[in-house]
């Protein structure tokens, strides 16, 4: 895990290295082992690098010979087939034990299209030929690592964060996802960020700029491209142990390959079946990972279920105590961080302070369980969704006799949740409706009952599973501490995309989550376990990342005087009281976070200042509550 930045000039225009240096001062603390800045031609490539292969200087980047030079981001886990592949091929003599060198080899004999292909792994890559004067960015499949770039007609330049932008040009808010930010989908675009002009390099895209500033982007992958009917009717036809076999099998190969590192990696944990799962392979695999676990005080702590998985696996637990107050403590820091305010995503500020845990315990890198309940339909909603048709029926076929007479109330609310999905498309510039048509057209070749569910596990890797990827790199880098994902690998991605839905979602006599009743979520996952962990941990419901967030708070006009809310709608302070009296909590809490990231972006205030008078302008009752009420 790295962060990487630079500039490419067009025409006659020159490099600003003023520009350069400011981004890469940005990114420090996403690569404090080396920094540097190289000048090739009419591109500036810049880097700062945490080593988790061949802490040497052969490992530094940018990595460059008298034609080419690469800066990158990330981890490719085949990088030693890809290296032998070279070697017999090319006879190429490595100088380095890194990734770097043989992705470096690879797009200079293969070219970008095949090395793409043949990547397994997470990245995001700036590859320049001093020759042509041709640059081009690339990003993994799913967004793991992250990638902005803008151009001005003179320049492109790019970066692994936006705050290396808002460090080194004068830039303006993108009003638009400002409000699309209030309900958390600042973090669940693809494409767009909340900044005019800065852009994100869509997953499985990669981009090419010439000299002259003529661009074109590319489409490499797209989690439809997962679909195949295929191995779907060979996974038909294996039995329940054969899928299980299977599943293990792949899952073991993951994260086999995730524990290689020439750094220490330790183990998120929950007491949740993935990571319980992977904490128990890694285990098979000759490893126990140092455990870590943070312990959200009160009636949404889980530490419990941690300390028995690590009991079970024989394994040292590190625990972070969250006290409820600790949110308004670390908010605002969190915010700076997190390039977005928090929102959807409150579990980051907790999740921020254990990657901290982390470091001081010596870690580099952590194995974590994010996709598996995207891929194999782990939220309740989804497992209702296997059942809902036959007991909504009737109600459906009601609203829609009434929805059919002017003036009554059911036609009413659908009118209001159809005008509610067309705001929000608009907002998300219907990037969301394009990912749906070309999932819907490449499940359609599987059987008519397998495709509304594995449509909506696709569709969520490009939703969900982006703001908890974008939460997972902000937070991890926040303190140097690099994220690796076991169910991510492309293999599982495959076997997932095309599992018939009764290996993921199963009936059962018992009735289990009352959330969805006689219907067990991630069958295949949880059998994988059965005989490695206990029965309380394989059948342990799904629960949110729970804690006590901005909603607790109460905010009074105070608060937002003078601030960016209050100019960027325009309010008078008699408006502003309006708000503050006739708004719900949860609502006046994500405004108070899009408050706090505008005065950090906006009006340029430190992290110190806005902590300040948040505290001072904040009432909060969770101090003073007793745990136990909590």
């Amino acid at each position: 895990m790295c962060g990487i930045a630079g500039q490419i000039s067009f025409g006659e225009s020159a490099l600003d290295l003023n520009q350069v240096n400011k981004m890469v001062e940005a990114l420090y603390h996403r690569g404090p082992d080396h920094q540097e800045v190289k000048v090739f031609g009419n591109a500036a490539l810049a880097h700062t690098r945490l080593s988790l292969l061949d802490f040497s200087e052969n490992g530094h980047q940018p990595f460059y010979n008298k034609e080419f030079a690469l800066v990158y981001n990330g981890e490719i886990y085949n990088y030693k087939a890809l290296r032998d592949e070279l070697i017999c091929k090319f006879n190429i003599e490595f100088i380095s034990n890194t990734d770097t060198e043989v992705l470096f080899h690879s797009l200079i004999r293969f070219g970008v299209e095949k090395t793409l292909a043949n990547l397994q792994g997470m990245f995001a890559f700036a590859f320049y030929n001093l020759n042509t004067q041709e640059l081009i960015l690339a990003r993994d499949r799913l967004g793991i690592k992250p990638c902005f770039y803008q151009c001005d007609g003179n320049r492109m330049s790019f970066a692994s964060e936006l705050k290396a932008f808002k460090q080194a040009f004068n830039l303006q808010v993108n009003s638009t996802l400002v409000m699309a930010g209030l309900s958390g989908n600042a973090e669940r675009s693809r494409k767009s960020t909340m900044f005019q002009g800065v852009k994100q390099l869509t997953p499985g895209h990669y981009i090419t700029f010439n000299k002259d500033g003529r661009h074109e982007e590319h489409t490499w992958f797209h989690p439809a491209d997962l679909v195949d009917f295929d191995y779907h009717q060979l996974l038909e036809s294996y039995s329940d142990q054969q899928i299980v076999d299977e599943f293990s099998s792949l899952f073991s190969d993951s994260v086999k390959k995730m524990l290689v590192a020439d750094a220490s990696i330790g183990a998120f944990v929950s007491g949740g079946i993935d990571s319980s799962l992977i904490t128990s392979v890694a285990k098979k695999n000759g490893v126990i990972p140092k455990a870590y676990s943070v312990n959200v005080k009160g009636r949404h702590s889980e530490i419990a279920f941690a300390r028995q998985l690590m009991e079970q696996v024989g394994g040292e637990l590190n625990v972070y105590d969250f006290e409820p107050e600790m949110f308004l403590r670390d908010w605002v820091k969190t915010t700076w961080f997190n390039d977005a305010p928090v929102t959807i995503n409150p579990h980051a500020v907790p999740f921020g302070n254990l990657t901290r845990v982390a470091k001081e315990h010596g870690e580099k890198a952590v194995l974590t369980g994010e996709g598996a309940d995207e891929l194999f339909l782990g939220y309740p909603v989804h497992v209702r969704a296997a059942f809902d048709n036959a007991l909504v029926a009737p109600w459906r076929w009601i609203n829609k006799l009434f929805c059919k007479l002017p003036g009554l109330a059911p036609q009413q609310q659908v009118a209001i949740m159809q005008r509610n999905e067309q705001m929000h498309n608009m907002q998300m510039g219907y990037e969301e409706f394009e990912n749906s048509n070309l999932i819907s057209q490449a499940v359609s070749v599987l059987p008519l009952k397998e495709r509304r569910l594995q449509s909506k596990s696709l569709e969520l890797l490009t939703t969900t599973l982006h703001a908890l990827l974008w939460r997972n790199d902000r937070m991890g880098m926040m303190n140097s501490i690099e994220s690796r994902f076991p169910f991510l690998d492309e293999a599982i991605l495959k076997f997932a995309a095309n599992l018939p839905v009764k290996h993921k979602i199963r009936k059962q006599c018992r009735v289990g989550d009352i959330r969805h009743p006689f219907h067990v979520s991630k069958h295949v996952v949880r059998q994988a376990a059965v005989s490695d962990l206990s029965s309380d941990l394989v059948k342990r419901r799904k629960y949110a990342f729970r804690v006590h967030a901005q909603a607790e708070n109460h905010f009074s006009a105070d608060f937002f005087k003078g601030g960016f809310w209050q100019d960027f709608i325009g309010l008078s302070d008699q408006q502003l009281a309006y708000m503050c009296s006739h708004t719900s909590n949860y609502m006046l809490g994500n405004i108070a976070s899009m408050d706090i990231w505008g005065r950090l972006n906006v009006q340029n205030a430190s992290i110190d200042q806005v902590s300040e008078h948040l505290l001072s302008k904040t009432k909060t009752q969770l101090a003073a509550r007793q745990l136990s009420d909590l």
